[in-house]
């Protein structure tokens, strides 16, 4: 349900496509050259981030409307009958790898 293009500063996954999933509520990166799955968007505990009603991902102009590197998402919670919007940031986890 969501497709953005992620910027050069956005950690491991810098410059990959990003494609959200409303079936799992996950997030997938795949290399734009290639096309191969890199791995999915995970927490600072590395588990896989799931977002109940993934609806939609996108970036921000870096001015009024949000970060640039902040990835936000909208989502329809509790089967669609409420609605969530939320943000997801890079960070370093424990092994020095960013996500």
């Amino acid at each position: 349900w969501g497709l953005t293009g992620a910027p050069g500063d956005f950690g491991f996954y810098s410059h990959d496509v990003l494609v959200g999933n409303f079936g799992s509520g996950h997030i997938l990166a795949f290399d734009p050259i290639t096309g191969l799955l890199k791995g999915v968007l995970r927490d600072s505990t590395n588990t896989p981030i799931w977002i109940d009603g993934l609806w939609g991902i996108s970036f921000a102009n870096g001015a009024a409307a949000g970060s640039a590197t902040t990835l936000y998402f909208a989502a329809g919670t509790n089967h669609e009958q409420d609605g969530l919007f939320g943000s997801i940031a890079p960070i370093q986890n424990l092994y020095g790898n960013d996500y």
